[in-house]
């Protein structure tokens, strides 16, 4: 037999193969709308220029009109300070930087005048007054590290707070009955926590959580039709994605964000997205046509979701939780996102609020299930680079769904 006679009778084979994709492509313990996706991309691709047209010009980003309205305080309101007050704060907790008794004075001026409350100026005060002196400049103690990195984030406060009036309420009362809220183990703290002025600054954290989701519901249209890039059958298209102001480019800002870099392969698609629940079960992939980015992960959750998914694994879950909020947040409103422990490590802007080990509620998760079945998807990278657009959805789906089957078998 020739090769060419094998290949098509291996094509025909696929062709005649009788397999129900959708129920293999849906977890029985999380349903069709899963409340925890854990998503990410792999090099598995095909050549650029086998993509059908019809695909390579299909981008619902570039209607006419933006379905939101622009909001010049958007920034602003969904962070705790000004730019200028975070690189006070950034330069504070730099070992080998501090800042001086002149810089502090500065920065206690700007906050003055960002905050009418008094009482977010006592807590910065109480930390500062807490310092470390090495020389004529101050150094943050370890003990102040984490809440400072969430305050002088350039990220969303509800990235460290939750936006639910239930948490407050907790947190109020909690801090009144602050001779109960610690051991004896740690009784040390009770004497070097400034519980009183904590709580009052609640309302100002409370404030700055909910500010950006005080927004008009984006409209949804009618989705398009599949593009043959994508295959979630049991997620098919609720909505189009829509086109938002920040969709139009503008001047990036100088601060440091967390972000991924590749770069990429000259003669091949980026690669793959792909979404899997918690128990491992894949619920679909997405081939990319431009590198990583969070439009991806917001495309498919926006366009596909009856609802958002209350918790969002990815390893750039921080950027694409500023991203939705400075689209759709009113649809992200009850969406947590957060990054695995493997690749948290490597991000130096975001605040340890979007840790997923720091939350002993999500301890039982494994999230590295998509590390691992993309890493199995690699095995046929070599044979898929070459295919025909369809020839390399056919391969991906079917192999998916073996792995699907393996999992479902067990669970």
């Amino acid at each position: 037999m020739t090769y060419q006679d094998f290949k098509c009778a291996w094509y025909a084979f696929l062709d005649l193969l009788d397999i129900n994709y959708e129920n293999s492509f849906q977890c029985p313990h999380c349903g069709p709308d899963p409340d925890t996706v854990v998503m990410d991309a792999t090099s598995v691709a095909f050549r650029k220029e086998l993509i059908s047209w019809k695909s390579l010009f299909t981008d619902e980003k570039h209607d006419s009109k933006p379905c939101d309205t622009f909001d010049p305080d958007r920034v602003r309101e969904r962070t705790f300070f000004s730019r200028m007050v975070r690189k006070f704060f950034t330069d504070y907790l730099k070992p080998s930087r501090g800042i001086s008794n002149d810089e502090k004075e500065k920065m206690f001026n700007l906050i003055k005048a960002e905050n009418q409350r008094s009482s977010i100026l006592d807590l910065i005060s109480y930390i500062f007054d807490d310092s470390m002196v090495r020389g004529e400049r101050l150094f943050a103690k370890d003990i102040w590290r984490d809440l400072l990195k969430s305050l002088s984030s350039s990220y969303p406060a509800c990235g460290f707070f939750p936006p639910s009036e239930d948490f407050f309420d907790f947190l109020h009362g909690a801090l009144s009955c602050k001779e109960n809220l610690l051991n004896n183990d740690v009784s040390c703290l009770k004497s070097k926590f400034p519980f009183e002025t904590f709580q009052n600054c609640l309302d100002f954290f409370q404030q700055k959580t909910f500010d950006p989701f005080l927004k008009e519901t984006c409209p949804s249209e009618t989705p398009d039709e599949e593009d043959g890039l994508a295959f979630f059958p049991q997620l098919p298209k609720q909505r189009k994605r829509g086109f938002f102001v920040a969709d139009k480019k503008g001047s990036k800002s100088k601060e440091d964000f967390c972000s991924k870099f590749s770069k990429g392969h000259p003669s091949l698609l980026p690669g793959v997205f792909t979404m899997f629940c918690p128990h491992g079960v894949c619920y679909g992939f997405q081939v990319m046509k431009l590198h990583e980015s969070p439009d991806v992960p917001f495309t498919l959750l926006r366009t596909r979701f009856t609802r958002a998914p209350k918790l969002v694994i990815y390893d750039n879950a921080c950027s694409l939780h500023a991203y939705c909020l400075n689209r759709d947040p009113v649809f992200f409103s009850n969406t947590t996102f957060r990054v695995d422990a493997l690749h948290f490590k490597n991000h130096k802007a975001c605040g340890p609020g979007y840790e997923l080990k720091r939350y002993p509620q999500h301890v039982h998760l494994n999230s590295q299930v998509v590390e691992q079945a993309n890493s199995r998807l690699q095995r046929i990278k070599g044979s898929l680079s070459y295919m025909t657009q369809t020839n390399f959805i056919k391969h991906c789906k079917l192999y998916v769904w073996g792995q699907n089957e393996a999992v479902l078998s067990k669970l």
